[in-house]
């Protein structure tokens, strides 16, 4: 569903797409008629678009004031309460449009963070419009540079959708990667004019590089080792003021990388390590992580261990890990001090040793580090190496969520639902919950479906639940399925359906889920939802049966196979 529908008259479409470009760098669901699919009827695909939409904008000039379609749009938009008028071109309006203030646009060139106050008075009425009123701070806070801005803004909007850009945000500002100036929010201008030829004109007289707008001209034409080139590539690649565009991030950290800027060798191998725009290519990603760690960038060497640790272009290696991580923990990198403390912890590579993995932990957390709070956390609450200790555990998961750090979420969520180190709070619970959902953490969403449907903190709402259970199921967690199983089983529910309960069960066995197999067994050795097959439920029991990280299945395992008549 778009949150903006823009209404112009064709010759307008340059600054269209400016515009449209600036308002999706602010992750607005932005329709104008570039969106129209093949085969789909014109007029119907725009009156959707425009009952759907939650803010309509129309770009007044004098030709749009003479156009029946964009007449009827904006009358559609006040109707609804929902227009936002904007001169490209001051002319004059008919009724009752000469009524209604438009803000002059007339000189605005593109740019998200220009201060022009009809811009300013353009993007709060969107926002209010949209129900993200707090999204000109997100715009001041970065222009600013505020890390701790960008932090606390994060933590009070987490819904919105810039909410994990901020916190990258902010952690990129105070690594240093960007500057303050650089953070200067910046859409996507591809038919803005480049600067006249002078002092200031780019000297590579790449096309491709003028395409993308006069800051990527005036960037390629800095003498500052490719640092401005490296900054708006960080902006495309990740969607920072810009419209998310890789081959432009690639294309831009390569000029960097030939004006010799370590952090544009350190940006390419992100992007081959995560096939970001590139084919994934571990073994080129390491080239450039090399390339980067031998200018200084100790980001770098943690990255280098990573490909070790996980053995990304070889075998795994934890001694080449710890090496890497050791000397980029030299360089003060708190990711590399947390990674070897995991490494301690683990035994890998190293003596299993959980005092010291404590300590580097805690280095780590003194720096800033989310993960290693988190993980202070679980050392505490499970009482690895130390006695356990919940509030302590409490408070280190606290520090950790106002990090942003979405583990940290999900263990908040757990412990106000138990109440450990505190006292239960099945409404913080749910809010934690929820906040780990929003980012993707398969428990946290499978544990909100059981609130859900067990009514804890909530009203009940099976439907709600079962809606969570697949999206927990999407993320990868075996026992949500095995959950959906339990209720298309229910024949109390309304939701009762034999054949999806074996279906899922069926699913979470194949994902090596025991519970999951289990069920599935009793259903083949039953005939329920299906046909019945008794050998191949005597196998799944036989093999509970006898593995001994079954716990109490194993039991239960035997005496489903003394009732198909096989004594084990």
């Amino acid at each position: 569903m778009p949150d903006v529908f823009i209404s112009y008259k064709r010759e307008e479409r340059p600054r269209v797409e400016r515009l449209a470009a600036a308002l999706t760098s602010l992750k607005f669901d932005v329709w104008f008629d570039a969106e129209l699919l093949p085969g789909v009827t014109f007029l119907d695909e725009i009156q959707h678009a425009l009952d759907v939409s939650r803010a309509v904008i129309v770009c007044w000039t004098p030709a749009a004031a003479r156009s029946a379609h964009v007449l009827g749009e904006a009358e559609h938009g006040r109707r609804q309460s929902k227009l936002v008028a904007a001169f490209f071109a001051e002319c004059p309006l008919p009724s009752p449009f000469n009524m209604i203030h438009a803000e002059d646009l007339s000189t605005w060139v593109g740019d998200v963070g220009d201060t022009l106050s009809a811009w300013r008075k353009i993007l709060g009425s969107i926002s209010a419009l949209t129900q993200r009123p707090a999204l000109q701070d997100f715009v001041n806070h970065s222009l600013e540079g505020d890390a701790a801005a960008l932090r606390g803004w994060a933590n009070d909007n987490w819904k919105d959708p810039l909410a994990t850009e901020a916190v990258e945000l902010a952690r990129r500002l105070e690594a240093g990667e960007v500057q303050a100036a650089a953070v200067r929010p910046a859409s996507r201008a591809r038919n803005a004019a480049p600067p006249a030829t002078g002092s200031g004109a780019p000297t590579q007289g790449n096309t491709a590089i003028e395409r993308l707008g006069p800051k990527a001209v005036q960037a390629a034409s800095a003498d500052d080792g490719g640092e401005a080139l490296v900054n708006l590539g960080r902006d495309y690649l990740e969607g920072f003021g810009a419209v998310r565009d890789y081959e432009a991030a690639r294309m831009l950290f390569e000029l960097a990388a030939q004006k010799g800027a370590p952090y544009a060798s350190f940006n390419l191998g992100l992007m081959y390590l995560k096939g970001q725009g590139v084919l994934m290519n571990h073994t080129v990603a390491r080239k450039h992580f090399e390339v980067a760690a031998s200018r200084g960038v100790g980001a770098a060497l943690t990255n280098l261990g990573i490909i070790q640790e996980q053995g990304l272009s070889g075998p795994r290696d934890f001694a080449k890990a710890l090496h890497y991580y050791e000397l980029a923990a030299a360089a003060g990198e708190d990711v590399a001090i947390a990674n070897i403390a995991v490494l301690y912890g683990a035994g890998r590579g190293v003596r299993q040793d959980w005092s010291e993995a404590r300590r580097l932990f805690e280095k780590a957390a003194q720096k800033g580090n989310a993960s290693a709070l988190d993980n202070l956390g679980t050392i505490y609450a499970r009482g690895f190496g130390v006695a356990p200790n919940y509030p302590l555990a409490r408070q280190c998961y606290e520090s950790a969520a106002e990090l942003g750090d979405v583990s940290a979420f999900y263990n908040l969520g757990v412990f106000h639902l138990e109440g450990k180190g505190g006292p239960d709070d099945p409404s913080k619970a749910l809010s934690y919950f929820e906040r780990a959902a929003h980012l993707g953490h398969a428990s946290a969403t499978a544990n909100l479906a059981a609130m859900y449907a067990n009514g804890v903190g909530v009203r009940p709402d099976l439907d709600r639940a079962v809606a969570l259970l697949n999206r927990a199921a999407e993320l990868g967690s075996a026992s949500a399925v095995v959950n959906l199983g339990r209720i298309f089983g229910d024949r109390s529910s309304h939701l009762f359906n034999l054949q999806l309960a074996r279906a899922r069960f069926s699913q979470a066995c194949d994902r090596g889920d025991e519970q999951g197999c289990f069920h599935l067994a009793q259903m083949l050795a039953s005939g329920e939802g299906g046909a019945m097959d008794r050998a191949v439920a005597a196998r799944i029991f036989e093999r509970l049966s006898k593995d001994p990280t079954s716990g109490d299945l194993r039991g239960r395992a035997k005496t489903e196979l003394s009732r198909l008549g096989i004594d084990k």
